[in-house]
């Protein structure tokens, strides 16, 4: 018997659309795809005067889909995910969190098969750089309600709505808090849609995935230096900050309302090492400003 060739995440394909049927009608590179089907199995398991647990006992118990995708995102790769993330659709450049979120179906094309994933949202999104050198991350934890496995090939041809743009760099973003501009050496911005994700009412698939909060936090590390200790303590007000990263005429803002600090001292790791400090934010609303509003410009 001859061996099949082996499937290679090289020869994957991710795609999605925002309709409410059809197949995705705009393809995206990943770096990985964590979407999967996780079934369970139920049992009648009682006494039997036998330790012994019987095969006719068993059968399929309800399951549910989801997981991560890793993203360096472009420009015109924002204009179709900022909207799942956020929940408002774009007001020309900007885009706003809402009270409800979209649901998208996914096609993941995973060569021995084509996965369909329908009624997607995004539970958690984290737009992060680890450092110098490294592209600005999007890892979107998305969860859904039904998969549907397709014949091999049956990926729709879009792929020509791949972005050949560049994502962004590390060097090219600036944070600023309260007007002031903090060198920073790391960073993550985090968002969590907190959807009720054990809600099945009688059905073995997942009914709905309501949004029940959403919490922003931004972490960063910065040296510790007379340019950043005045953010030590800072009064529990707090102060509005941005995050913008630019490449030529394109550029990605994320403007933050409020940002308050739980005090957290720094620590002092070694005599090699430059004392740095963690800092650990909470984002609020501002009366009626959200907690947070991206614009994305993508002019060429």
């Amino acid at each position: 018997m001859t061996e099949a060739a082996a499937s290679m995440g090289s020869m994957a394909q991710f795609g999605l659309t925002a309709n409410a049927s059809g197949n995705a009608d705009h393809q995206f590179e990943v770096l990985r795809c964590g979407l999967a089907k996780h079934g369970t199995l139920v049992e009648a398991a009682g006494l039997r005067g036998t330790r012994s647990h019987h095969k006719d006992n068993v059968q399929n118990g309800p399951y549910t889909v989801g997981g991560p995708v890793v993203f360096e995102p472009r420009p015109d790769d924002l204009i179709q995910l900022l909207p799942f993330c956020l929940g408002a659709a774009a007001n020309g450049n900007t885009y706003a969190v809402a009270e409800t979120l979209p649901a998208a179906i996914i096609q993941v094309d995973k060569v021995a098969k084509v996965f369909t994933y329908a009624g997607m949202k995004v539970d958690k999104w984290e737009f992060a750089c680890g450092g110098p050198g490294q592209n600005l991350r999007l890892t979107i934890d998305w969860e859904g309600l039904t998969e549907a496995t397709g014949n091999a090939g049956s990926f729709p041809s879009i792929g020509n709505t791949l972005s050949t743009l560049q994502p962004y760099v590390f060097h090219q973003g600036v944070f600023t808090a309260g007007n002031t501009a903090y060198p920073i050496n790391q960073h993550s911005l985090r968002g969590d849609n907190a959807l009720v994700k054990d809600r099945h009412n009688n059905s073995q698939t997942r009914s709905q995935l309501p949004e029940a909060d959403r919490l922003i936090t931004f972490e960063c590390t910065c040296p510790l230096t007379s340019d950043e200790i005045g953010l030590y303590d800072l009064s529990v007000a707090g102060l509005a900050a941005t995050l913008v990263y630019t490449n030529g005429n394109r550029s990605v803002t994320f403007t933050l309302a409020n940002m308050k600090l739980a005090t957290e001292s720094p620590t002092v790791e070694s005599r090699t090492a430059e004392i740095t400090w963690p800092l650990r934010f909470s984002v609020f609303a501002d009366g009626n400003t959200k907690e947070i509003v991206v614009t994305n410009v993508n002019t060429a």
